[in-house]
């Protein structure tokens, strides 16, 4: 069971406007909308948008390649979150610094919001889980490193 935590003012607390993350090109210029960042053992969704989201919800995945094989499964647990406003990080996932280094883990992750609509995206899997992760660009566009797929609302 992965406790909720909620930190306000993310962008007081982190030097996400520094860095978008460990690349081997040079930076880009490009400031990050929505992303995901990892802090110690703990996986946080960053609201970096100018607009509430409604609705959050996510799901995380694991595979694990045994012999000749390759095992997948999916969390059983659905973490929820409602209204994350603005310059707000919710935590998503927690790893295991030393039994999760065996397993890809990526995390599938269900978006609401006004001018967003609903969307779902799928963020591959990396050895130990995820790091760093930018979904969204400020200005639009996806990272082109997600799978974003538009889903239809709710009747």
């Amino acid at each position: 069971m992965i406790n909720r935590k909620r930190i306000k003012n993310w962008s007081r607390t982190s030097d996400h406007r520094e860095r978008v993350g460990p690349i081997p090109r040079p930076p880009q210029l490009r400031e990050a909308c929505l992303w995901l960042l990892r802090r110690d053992a703990e996986l946080f969704f960053v609201n970096g948008s100018c607009e509430p989201i409604d609705r959050l919800a996510t799901s995380m995945s694991a595979v694990a390649l045994v012999d000749d094989g390759v095992f997948a499964c999916d969390a059983a647990e659905i973490i929820q979150y409602d209204e994350i406003v603005p310059d707000e990080a919710v935590k998503i996932d927690e790893y295991d610094d030393f039994y999760d280094l065996d397993y890809l883990l990526g995390a599938t992750i269900l978006i609401e919001a006004g001018r967003l609509g609903r969307v779902a995206c799928y963020v591959p899997g990396r050895k130990g889980g995820i790091h760093e992760q930018v979904l969204r660009w400020k200005g639009g566009p996806w990272h082109a490193r997600v799978v974003v797929e538009p889903l239809e609302s709710p009747c």
